[in-house]
């Protein structure tokens, strides 16, 4: 088998395969990793704009079940907070910070 046939095959298997919606108690499952490691490293909303906008987003995932990519500057730690939170059930949900590439 060569590899244009390959390739074929996994992009109509990619456009075939239906996307399995994550439930609203999933989504909160989710979510609570990230929420307690905010707690854990001592990060709060009422401190932080970026972390109540990090919030929203979340809440925005939970109750309406939308995907959202998460890019947000945090400067008093020299960071951005990077991540996805993704509906379908084959995509991983993560955050993460990451350092500045200056």
């Amino acid at each position: 088998m060569n590899i244009m046939k390959i390739k074929r095959n996994y992009i109509l298997l990619v456009l075939i395969m239906p996307i399995t919606y994550r439930t609203k108690e999933q989504r909160i499952n989710e979510v609570k990793p990230i929420i307690q490691k905010l707690s854990e490293l001592k990060i709060k909303a009422s401190e932080h704009e970026e972390i109540r906008e990090l919030l929203q987003k979340i809440q925005v995932y939970i109750h309406q079940g939308e995907r959202i990519e998460i890019n947000i500057p945090f400067p008093i730690a020299d960071v951005d907070i990077v991540g996805v939170l993704a509906t379908d059930v084959k995509e991983r949900v993560y955050m993460k910070f990451t350092r500045h590439n200056d």
